[in-house]
C-alpha cells in the first residue's frame, strides 16, 4: 500500500505534489501586500494623559468632601468632580482608543483626541467652578464646551470604524 507523502512533504501539502511555478493563474487571488503598520504613538498617549486627569479629577472629589456643605453644594461638587470630571475625561481618552484597535486601523488625528479631552476637561472644570460660585454664565458656557468635547469624542471613537484595514469579519457576531 502505498501512502501520498507524510508530514513536510510536497505531497501532504495539497496532496497534489509540489508547489506550481510561474506568474499565478487567472481568477485566482494574489497575494495580498503587507498592511502598513499602524502607529499608535499619539493616541497612546491622549489614552494616558486622561487617566491622568481623571485620577486629577478624584483626587479633587475626595478633596471637596472636607469643604462645608454650602461650599460643596451638598453632595454635587463631589459627584461632578467625580462622574463628569473623572469619569467622563477617562471615556474621552480611552474609547476612541479600543475603538481604533478593535477596527485594527488607523486612529482619528491626534489633534481632533486632544481637543475633545481638552473640551472635556475644561467644560467639567468650568462647570464646576461656574456652579459652586454661583457664575451661572460660567456654568453654561463650560456645560456648551462639555457637550462639544462629547461630540468630538464621538467623532475620534466612530470615524475609524468607516476605514478598518483589517478582514471584514466582524468582532462582535450578530443573531
Amino acid at each position: 500500500m502505498t501512502t501520498l507523502g507524510g508530514p513536510g512533504t510536497a505531497d501532504s501539502r495539497a496532496g497534489l505534489g509540489p508547489p506550481r511555478q510561474g506568474p499565478p493563474r487567472k481568477g485566482l487571488p494574489r497575494k495580498a501586500p503587507p498592511r502598513a503598520a499602524v502607529d499608535r504613538r499619539a493616541d497612546r498617549l491622549v489614552a494616558v494623559w486622561s487617566i491622568v486627569i481623571a485620577a486629577g479629577f478624584l483626587c479633587a472629589a475626595a478633596a471637596s468632601v472636607l469643604l462645608p456643605a454650602a461650599a460643596r453644594a451638598g453632595a454635587w461638587l463631589p459627584l461632578h468632580l467625580a462622574l463628569a470630571g473623572a469619569a467622563s475625561s477617562a471615556i474621552a481618552g480611552i474609547m476612541p482608543f479600543f475603538s481604533a484597535a478593535i477596527a485594527t486601523t488607523q486612529p482619528v488625528d491626534a489633534r481632533i483626541r486632544w481637543a475633545s479631552l481638552a473640551a472635556v476637561t475644561v467644560g467639567a472644570l468650568g462647570g464646576s467652578a461656574g456652579f459652586s460660585s454661583g457664575a451661572d454664565f460660567v456654568a453654561a458656557a463650560a456645560g456648551a464646551v462639555f457637550i462639544v468635547g462629547i461630540a468630538l469624542t464621538g467623532v475620534a471613537t466612530l470615524r475609524p470604524l468607516r476605514r478598518g484595514l483589517g478582514p471584514r469579519g466582524g468582532v462582535v457576531a450578530w443573531g
